[in-house]
């Protein structure tokens, strides 16, 4: 296929790419943690070697290099590294090192447990262009500890200190569950008390590990409770003169409670995701096979898969969103939620109370 065809696979009914790519990049399937509801079904892979990494890197700054043709821009992709825990990934400081050489393509960030970040790693982290780090806290010290391990709690909250110290963007992941929702107002406190960033949460997907995890999954009650909470601390947290926390209300059906723009998924769209051998997913939490990035480049799936494609479909509607007043913003919610539960991708929401 001729490079000037690709812009007419981008979308099937869109004329232009608004957005530039997102990679979330499993470097690892190595773990120092083994939390509740991780999604891994295994912990023994321990990933690429450097030179198949470096690979898959420059795979990726020519697909961003497709974006900015299409786009006649310089917008730069960006990079989520994490794993498992990349920190245990023995090439993971060359990695970053080679990513913040090329800044003129990439921005990057990590997502990690936080409890290999000692003071050295969180200055050499400083003189890096990392745009955040992000670490898990889902409840209190007992709760988060019960979910990913005694002790965790407080060697994550060191690592915020730390990272604060050094001037770091730090930002908090809670995954909301029917065991854990009720303490989002906890971690918020913690949240404002450290002065991190942001905060923001996304549902269990009870995918790979967790599938035995349904009866974690928060129903449409729950979740309109939840949300309901989110928007309370996410007001407190404005009003709050001596905290620069700020909660994200930014993901699926979350926008219904904040008054925010719609969520829309994205994944295959602008987000694909690579894991520790190189198999291409949609969205870590959507986990169908595309391809392999070592076998076919990156940018050839991208553009030619019929699933990725199907994915960003636009004019694709999600079964029982026929009549809602948000379809054509939100487009179904979580679509890696609907797959787990359903099966299928294009069915709405689970947690979404719209009739």
């Amino acid at each position: 296929m001729k490079v000037t065809d690709f812009k007419k696979l981008i979308f099937s009914n869109r004329k232009k790419l608004t957005r530039v790519p997102h990679l979330q990049w499993h470097i690892t399937d190595k773990c120092n943690l083994r939390c509740s509801h991780c999604y891994q079904d295994e912990y023994s892979d321990s990933g690429l070697a450097l030179s198949e990494l470096l690979e898959i890197l420059e795979q990726f700054r020519c697909l961003v290099m497709f974006f900015r043709r299409e786009n006649r821009n310089k917008a730069k992709g960006h990079i989520t590294l994490t794993g498992g825990e990349p920190f245990v990934n023995k090439n993971f400081l060359a990695l970053l090192e080679c990513i913040e050489q090329q800044s003129e393509w990439f921005t990057f960030s990590i997502l990690t447990n936080g409890l290999l970040i000692d003071d050295k790693w969180s200055v050499k982290l400083a003189k890096m262009q990392v745009k955040y780090i992000q670490v898990s806290l889902d409840g209190d010290k007992n709760k988060h500890d019960q979910i990913r391990g005694a002790g965790s709690f407080d060697k994550t909250v060191l690592a915020i200190k730390r990272l604060k110290k050094q001037n770091i963007r730090v930002l908090v992941s809670f995954t909301a569950t029917k065991m854990n929702h009720l303490f989002f107002s906890s971690v918020a406190d913690i949240c404002r008390k450290l002065n991190v960033n942001f905060l923001w949460s996304d549902r269990l997907i009870p995918e790979g590990s967790s599938k035995n995890s349904f009866e974690l999954l928060m129903n449409q009650q729950e979740t309109s409770q939840f949300f309901k909470v989110m928007r309370y601390e996410a007001d407190t947290c404005k009003q709050d003169s001596k905290t620069i926390t700020r909660i994200k209300m930014h993901r699926a059906l979350q926008f219904q409670y904040s008054g925010e723009s719609a969520y829309r998924c994205v994944a295959g769209e602008t987000l694909v995701t690579i894991m520790p051998n190189g198999d291409l997913f949609p969205c870590r939490r959507m986990p169908v096979k595309v391809g392999n990035v070592l076998d076919t480049p990156l940018a050839s799936l991208y553009y030619q898969s019929p699933l990725l494609r199907n994915l960003r479909d636009t004019n694709k509607t999600s079964v029982g969103c026929e009549s809602c007043n948000n379809l054509s913003s939100c487009r179904g919610g979580l679509k890696c939620l609907s797959y787990a539960v359903y099966g299928d991708a294009h069915v709405k929401d689970p947690g979404c109370s719209i009739r």
